[in-house]
């Protein structure tokens, strides 16, 4: 019996997924034997709910449309959201977009230590629209997000610890932070990510690379400090082919660029 209430539990977690969240599930247990049970679960889904309005409330440097577009899988439902579900409210899928996508929006902009408080989510009946086939449906979410927006930061000193095989030079163009001008906390990752395949390139696939930002909350400036660990240098062992049964190994050999015991490029 202790299992009933985690069933439906699962039940209606499923429901919710399928933009149904006022849907009922109710167990019930009917004896067979005086060994066994049968469990029946009545379901009843009740109506399609989809998000009908996401606001925001703090924010003063984007406008609400601003914020809504940043939103990747989360959409208030229109003609563009009926066919790929964008519109179903997904608590996980709504906090990675307002965590994720929206922040970068922001960090983009300097501002590295705005954040997006806890959403307020209401279901409530509201109009539906008058295109058929695209209506809203008659109960919808509201969302309201309430948004701390902080200050705008710039970039202060900047250095690279660890640079071995690759010109120092060539690392710190990856990057271009120049002194004084807005921190970009999203090309900073970016960097990061180029960096990486310009050290695959020369074989160093282990290689790690750390960010270390500092913020003077007086300055309003960010040291930035990045510390790679390159590792180790590899090499091709081996090429194998598996399941040519029409072609030799030596016709596919001769189309790659890569060659055994040579430098790995990746």
């Amino acid at each position: 019996p202790s299992k009933l209430p985690r069933a439906r539990k699962a039940l209606r977690a499923l429901l919710d997924q399928k933009g149904r969240p006022l849907g009922r599930v109710a167990g019930e247990i009917e004896r067979l034997t005086t060994s066994s049970v049968k469990v029946v679960f009545r379901i009843d889904e009740g109506p399609k709910v989809r998000i009908g309005e996401i606001k925001f409330e703090g924010n003063t440097l984007f406008d609400e449309s601003e914020l809504r577009q940043a939103l990747e899988l989360t959409k208030e439902r229109t003609m563009f959201t009926v066919f790929g579900g964008d519109d179903m409210y997904i608590k996980e899928k709504l906090e990675y977009d307002l965590q994720v996508n929206m922040m970068e929006t922001y960090r983009a902009q300097g501002y590295i230590f705005a954040r997006a408080g806890e959403p307020i989510v209401r279901i409530v009946e509201a109009g539906q629209g008058l295109l058929l086939g695209f209506r809203k449906t008659k109960q919808q979410y509201y969302i309201t997000v309430p948004v701390e927006e902080g200050e705008q930061y710039r970039y202060g000193s900047f250095e690279v610890e660890g640079v071995v095989n690759l010109d120092p030079d060539l690392v710190e163009r990856f990057y271009n932070i120049v002194p004084d001008e807005i921190v970009n906390y999203v090309a900073m990752k970016e960097a990061n990510d180029l960096l990486k395949k310009a050290y695959s390139a020369i074989g160093y696939l282990d290689v790690t690379v750390i960010p270390q930002m500092t913020p003077d909350q007086e300055t309003k400036k960010v040291d930035v400090r990045i510390e790679i660990e390159e590792g180790k240098q590899y090499i091709v062992h081996r090429i194998n082919f598996a399941g040519n049964t029409k072609t030799r190994d030596s016709v596919l050999r001769r189309e790659f660029f890569l060659e055994e015991q040579d430098r790995f490029n990746g």
